[in-house]
């Protein structure tokens, strides 16, 4: 089976613009839970604005009604072509490269885990500024009407540096999140059965997708909530030295201060969006993969 969309040696191109219509399609599916997920973080424990997920999507809708689902999309959507066309191209790229640094015949568990963690890192670099006006447009507190007003305003008040608010917490989520997510799609599609049948390739790959989506999201959720805390400037500021600023350091005191649950707030709907936000991500990116490599295949272009 086709598991990775490895159907013909793709060139990066390729790889970039399918993991662009992965993105794409998943970010109009799933940015209502988005937007519940984000509004369940910046809440405080002490003083929560909702029960849970579900309160919060029905006062949301009763109280703004249904378009404010989609309120600042246009930061997501214009984030998410860069984000996942990096998240998937980067980590083909990363695989190749390790494989040849280190001589192997194919790719391992092990090397999947350091290649997403890599392509991680380099797409948080990417889309922090993206992730800085989605975050503010989100709050249930926001003064904001949309993203180009929000981003007017922060580089007009607080200088262009200030979308690279949360960078490093961006970089440690984003790097957990694909060491998971790539180190459990590479997981099972290695112990499921090999198959021609294309609709048996599908379901595995959205499986694949949900579980990689699932358990990455239990290992990164703690930086992600923190990392809306610190763009959303809700966390408070450190005045101790450059460490006590670290996203590490910002967790262990959001531990110390509210406990563990605290460091899962939100973790139903980000479940519930990113479980089958990774079984679409995979779907789509395979679907798009198989496109272009018979594109490739039948002499349309040749490499």
């Amino acid at each position: 089976m086709s598991s990775n969309g490895d159907q013909v040696d793709l060139p990066i191109r390729y790889r970039f613009v399918a993991g662009a219509t992965a993105g794409i399609s998943e970010t109009l599916l799933m940015y209502p839970l988005d937007v519940v997920k984000t509004r369940m973080q910046l809440q405080s424990r002490l003083n929560p604005k909702y029960t849970g997920p579900l309160d919060c999507f029905v006062k949301t809708l009763r109280n703004e009604g249904a378009t404010r689902f989609y309120r600042g999309i246009a930061s997501p959507i214009l984030m998410e072509v860069p984000k996942r066309a990096t998240k998937f191209s980067c980590n083909a790229k990363y695989q190749s490269l390790l494989r040849d640094m280190f001589g192997l015949e194919k790719v391992t568990q092990s090397l999947t885990i350091v290649s997403g963690s890599m392509a991680g890192m380099t797409e948080a670099i990417i889309i922090t500024p993206f992730e800085v006006v989605k975050i503010r447009v989100q709050d249930y507190e926001t003064v904001f009407n949309g993203p180009l007003q929000c981003l007017r305003y922060i580089l007009k008040n607080e200088g262009v540096l200030a979308l690279y608010t949360g960078v490093e917490a961006t970089m440690w989520r984003s790097a957990v999140w694909n060491a998971g997510f790539f180190g459990i799609m590479h997981f099972v599609h290695s112990i499921v059965p090999a198959t021609d049948d294309y609709s048996v390739q599908c379901r595995y790959n959205f499986v694949a997708g949900m579980l990689g989506g699932s358990l990455s999201c239990f290992l990164s959720v703690p930086f992600d909530v923190v990392k809306s805390q610190i763009q959303s400037k809700r966390a408070p500021v450190s005045s101790g030295p450059w460490y006590s600023k670290s996203a590490v350091a910002y967790v262990i005191r959001q531990y110390k201060a509210e406990g563990f649950r605290s460091m899962y707030k939100g973790i139903t709907p980000i479940i519930c969006r990113y479980a089958p936000g990774g079984g679409i991500l995979s779907l789509v990116y395979n679907y798009a993969c198989g496109i272009l490599s018979e594109h490739i295949s039948t002499g349309h272009e040749r490499m």
